[in-house]
């Protein structure tokens, strides 16, 4: 969805289950968190400003987006499916509120946060105990990033991580994943081979 007329008002959807959501108008996120309802199992949120950002506010988009996910937080607790994806804003305060989703959101069982994070973010995902599929980037951790304690995902079946070569070596030594099945690695910054380590 983009920018579209949003002088209406909407008001929650007592059947709805899947709900994706693509803008980069604030307004349109303000409306259509209304329509959300404790039915909802299934949101893609995806916010790209970068062909509008010299000209707009970014504490704006940063507000509405958390905004958007305190909604479904308060209202769509038994959401299992959730896939947050944004471009062009900084990721501190989004990553800031992760720990209020593991809180607001405990059946979560696939997870993709398409924002780049720290090792530090990654370590509050353990309270997920029936995620089972997850799509992270760790870019923001930087190239020598060193995870200091084991991160339990006892459930997880299916991992999608990017990020720098030392620094994934480094969570794979510590991650506890005794059901994986499937690994992807999609971005891999440039270093050395990953084998090497």
């Amino acid at each position: 969805m983009s920018r579209s007329d949003t002088s209406g008002s909407l008001s929650p959807l007592p059947s709805l289950v899947q709900l994706d959501v693509e803008t980069n108008d604030t307004r349109v996120m303000q409306q259509i968190r209304k329509v959300i309802s404790p039915s909802l199992r299934s949101l893609r949120f995806v916010v790209d400003i970068r062909p509008t950002y010299i000209s707009i506010q970014y504490s704006n988009f940063t507000e509405a987006i958390i905004q958007f996910l305190h909604v479904t937080t308060g209202r769509a607790s038994k959401l299992t499916n959730l896939a947050v994806e944004v471009h062009g804003i900084r990721p501190e305060p989004l990553n800031g509120y992760l720990p209020s989703l593991v809180e607001g959101l405990p059946l979560l069982s696939e997870f993709s946060w398409q924002i780049p994070m720290t090792l530090e973010n990654l370590n509050v995902m353990q309270a997920w105990t029936h995620l089972r599929t997850l799509h992270v980037n760790l870019e923001l951790a930087g190239p020598n990033a060193y995870m200091p304690e084991t991160i339990a995902l006892p459930n997880l079946h299916s991992l999608s991580i990017s990020g720098w070569p030392r620094t994934l070596v480094s969570v794979f030594g510590k991650l506890h994943m005794p059901v994986l099945r499937k690994i992807n690695f999609p971005a891999v910054r440039p270093g050395e081979r990953i084998e090497t380590y």
